[in-house]
């Protein structure tokens, strides 16, 4: 008479159950991979701002016998039309200089960032504890960026937060004494 052995291998169930584990397992990992790309884009933005700011830093501090040309407040989504002077060709003055950089620098802030950047540079008078007054020039760069409430209230960096439909105006901020 012939015994029945058990079975082995595996049962229907048993590979169903490997089947839905892996599944959420490659859902885990293609989440993690689109919060990857997300962030690796936002902090390519935040290098190209710091980069953006530090070049118009050393024109100004090149060109600081005008520092007062280099103020400007420009939100790059309404004013598309830059004009850049021919300083290349011919000499400048240091007033047509200054208009030359901040042309310049403005398509590179469109190129880099977005045409929705919105570019201030503000001069101020700085009172020092002996009663010298310095000039400095207060560089900011704000652009827009997807993302979701949470991350705009908890974001440091994020000075002017828009919490409207997963957009945030992300600020860059550096000041120079020339």
């Amino acid at each position: 008479m012939k015994k029945l052995h058990a079975s082995e291998g595996f049962t229907l169930i048993e590979v169903l159950i490997a089947v839905v584990i892996m599944a959420f397992g490659l859902l885990g990992m293609g989440a993690l991979q689109l919060i990857s790309l997300k962030h690796n884009q936002s902090s390519l933005h935040r290098n190209a701002a710091t980069l953006l700011a530090s070049q118009m830093a050393d024109n100004i501090r090149v060109n600081k016998s005008v520092l007062d040309s280099y103020q400007i407040d420009v939100d790059l989504a309404v004013n598309r039309q830059i004009t850049i002077p021919d300083c290349l060709d011919t000499p400048c003055t240091p007033q047509q200089m200054a208009e030359y950089d901040l042309a310049v620098w403005q398509v590179d802030i469109a190129e880099s960032l977005s045409t929705e950047t919105k570019v201030n540079i503000t001069i101020n008078n700085i009172l020092l504890d002996n009663g010298e007054t310095i000039r400095s020039a207060l560089i900011d760069l704000s652009w827009p960026e997807r993302t979701t409430k949470e991350e705009a209230a908890n974001d440091i960096d994020n000075v002017a937060a828009q919490k409207a439909e997963g957009v945030a105006m992300i600020s860059h901020q550096l000041e120079v004494i020339p």
